[in-house]
């Protein structure tokens, strides 16, 4: 049993090499003849002991070979979903809830959901708590977001705020997007529950002075992975100071960057250096979820962008992983 624990750990790994590989399909055949010779003892009557999870272990080498490591495919995370759906639905009727995405109409908010003119994309979802007096530190970082915005100095947008605003503990992007929750919110979900609180910011929003709208910049495609740890409706002070913002409710995130020495998860293994200082944006400037995982005492990210996925190794001769 030790052997097959000791394969397993090698499986898991975040990184494997070919060696590795070719070392796990070598031992798990090894287990597998002797789980036969003690346990199956080749006798029609104990056959019943040879079970498809037990011939199964001869596939997963391969597997890894062709697919990449395990977690680029494993699903335990949704069969543990599943599995609450089913204790939901014997107690509740989820009929819309459970319904694809595709099949509701509209994918626009339901029951206690809520959606935004300016945002309508983005679908809020509870716990909602009011607060009517936002710390120096939140008020401080909002104040930098807006004077980058407007070009105006942050003493002086300081000194227009308000410092009242709705929290907000979840959201969802419409058609097929990811849902998405604050960093206090997802630890109320368990250890082993998926942190959906790693987020992915590929392009930022800027305002024209000119057309006083908020718009798209080409110019920044970067993707940037952040911790999730606060979601903000923040209604702009009626003001002429705040221009075509003044009066409108904006959605705002607080973010922690993470440091990773420039390297872009969507193209290359991306580890954790540091966490930086939080930074006020757009929520509209979050396009996914990503994943981070503990592996050799540091912190990989996982982003699966569907454009720069592949199967890579340590020992492959490749530009990119």
């Amino acid at each position: 049993m030790c052997q097959l624990v000791n394969l397993m750990k090698t499986m898991l790994r975040l990184q494997i090499t070919t060696a590795d590989i070719d070392n796990i399909k070598n031992g798990l055949v090894e287990w597998v003849q002797k789980y036969e010779q003690y346990y199956y003892q080749y006798k029609c009557e104990r056959l019943s002991v040879c079970t498809p999870t037990a011939h199964g272990l001869l596939h997963i080498a391969d597997g890894i070979r062709d697919c990449g490591p395990v977690w680029c495919t494993w699903s335990f995370y949704m069969e543990r979903f599943c599995h609450v759906l089913e204790q939901l639905a014997a107690r509740f009727n989820l009929e819309n809830e459970l319904q694809s995405v595709n099949e509701r109409i509209g994918d626009g908010p339901i029951g206690y959901e809520r959606s935004y003119p300016e945002y309508v994309d983005y679908v809020l979802r509870p716990p909602y708590i009011k607060i009517s007096n936002m710390s120096k530190d939140l008020e401080r970082r909002l104040a930098i977001y807006f004077s980058q915005v407007l070009g105006k100095r942050t003493a002086e947008v300081t000194t227009h705020l308000s410092l009242s605003a709705l929290s907000v503990g979840k959201f969802r992007i419409r058609h097929g997007g990811d849902s998405f929750r604050t960093e206090a919110v997802s630890k109320r979900t368990g250890q082993n529950e998926r942190k959906n609180c790693y987020v992915r910011v590929c392009i930022f929003m800027t305002y024209s002075l000119d057309t006083c709208k908020l718009t798209i910049s080409p110019h920044s495609r970067a993707h940037l992975q952040y911790l999730l740890w606060k979601i903000l409706v923040y209604q702009v002070p009626n003001d002429p100071f705040f221009g075509g913002l003044s009066g409108k409710e904006q959605i705002l995130v607080l973010l922690t960057p993470w440091k990773t020495d420039g390297q872009d998860a969507t193209k290359t293994l991306t580890w954790v250096r540091a966490k930086l200082a939080p930074i006020v944006t757009d929520i509209r400037n979050i396009k996914a979820v990503v994943g981070l995982v503990d592996s050799r005492k540091r912190s990989g990210i996982i982003d699966r962008a569907q454009e720069s996925v592949f199967a890579g190794f340590d020992d492959m001769e490749v530009d990119e992983w």
